[in-house]
């Protein structure tokens, strides 16, 4: 389906207009009809955010904005000056949803049912998708890692925050579609869905179960790429491993581990706590002199190192060695570096990683076809 507008407008010198366009979709006619009136309502009054009053007058103008914008850009619309695409994220929109925890739980608590009803009997996900009211799903299937890991995470985080156990208890339907084959990264398609529903629960330790993976040095297989997509070859042959997303599962893990225990499932608890000390051992291990590596090739190549052309330091495995409880000696050098390598005082940036990938390190993904320092 597509929609387009144009209304016609000649205005005098100086003059002024106001024209507002509204497109929506509905599944059914009467739908359709109550529209307009129904999203604008919608729009004028989407959540209720407190008012800041203190002497930072951009910090009171941004804590009123910026949720309005979360819901009304990342989670109605889905669409920026960066991406148009419109299409659902598994992960982006679990994250933008975790932002509305203050203000409208509900948020977090619908997009956890729609990513649980966008995953696989296997327990791997759509990594984005499109879908009309009523519609199936049309997405893409992949090899991507870290998508597994945000379900438990998003849910466990709703789960504490609201003390809202009964979440665990919805049963949702499961997408069904064939494996990808091993010479395949990704399939774009429209899966089937089964007829058969299971709890939130059942969906993300199926997730984790998939998710807990283990290379040559005890850290997760990367898959067609992490949290950064753009490194979508750095496991491309199946052995290549992220450092963060030990760090990310540690976290994870430790944290589902007693929703598991409560259920008496006692003994997924367990294997769940000792995978995470596993997996933290990894991740020190991968402590190099004032920094972390923040992930190995399919050869065996870190990426990260100091002396490294591009990615000789990356944030992300610096923050969350913090987040997920590394040790202090070697954190505390790591974050110091990632402040003085990584924050642009005069062009007021703060980098992902640096230095950028240039064109000829394409086995690394798509990352390098980008200028240097733009993705």
């Amino acid at each position: 389906p597509c929609a387009a507008v144009i209304v016609r407008r000649r205005l005098p010198p100086g003059g002024r207009v106001s024209i507002r366009f509204l497109l929506g979709f509905a599944a059914r006619e009467t739908a359709a009809l109550r529209y307009p009136s129904l999203a604008w309502k919608q729009t004028a009054h989407t959540m209720l955010v407190p008012r800041l009053r203190t002497p930072d007058r951009a910090l009171d103008l941004l804590c009123e904005w910026l949720p309005r914008q979360i819901l009304a850009c990342r989670i109605n619309a889905r669409t920026g000056f960066y991406q148009c695409g419109g299409a659902w994220g598994f992960r982006d929109q679990l994250q933008d949803s975790l932002a509305a925890l203050w203000l409208d739980p509900a948020v977090t608590r619908r997009q956890l049912m729609r990513c649980a009803a966008a995953q696989f009997e296997e327990g791997d996900v759509l990594h984005w998708w499109h879908a009309l009211t009523g519609a199936p799903p049309r997405g893409v299937r992949t090899r991507c890692s870290d998508d597994l890991v945000w379900l438990p995470f998003a849910a466990v985080e709703y789960a504490d925050f609201t003390g809202d156990a009964g979440v665990w208890e919805v049963r949702v339907r499961w997408l069904s579609g064939p494996p990808l084959a091993q010479e395949e990264q990704e399939r774009y398609f429209e899966p089937d869905r089964t007829q058969h529903a299971d709890t939130l629960y059942e969906h993300c330790v199926r997730a984790l179960d998939r998710a807990m993976t283990a290379g040559e040095h005890g850290l997760p297989l990367i898959g067609s790429g992490d949290w950064n997509d753009g490194f979508n070859r750095v496991g491309e042959q199946g052995r290549g491993e992220s450092v963060w997303l030990a760090m990310f599962l540690c976290m994870t893990l430790e944290r589902f581990a007693p929703v598991c225990a409560r259920r008496g499932d006692e003994g997924r608890a367990q294997r769940y706590l000792a995978a995470a000390q596993a997996y933290r051992r990894a991740a020190d291990a991968c402590f190099d002199g004032d920094r972390f590596l923040r992930a190995y090739l399919d050869d065996g190549t870190p990426l990260g190192r100091a002396d490294a052309d591009a990615c000789a330091l990356d944030s992300l495995s610096q923050s969350f060695a913090v987040l997920c409880g590394l040790p202090p000696e070697k954190t505390g050098p790591a974050l110091d570096t990632a402040l003085r390598e990584l924050i642009d005082r005069r062009s007021g940036v703060i980098k992902l990683f640096t230095p950028p990938f240039d064109h000829n390190e394409r086995r690394v993904g798509y990352i390098a076809s980008y200028p240097s320092g733009v993705r």
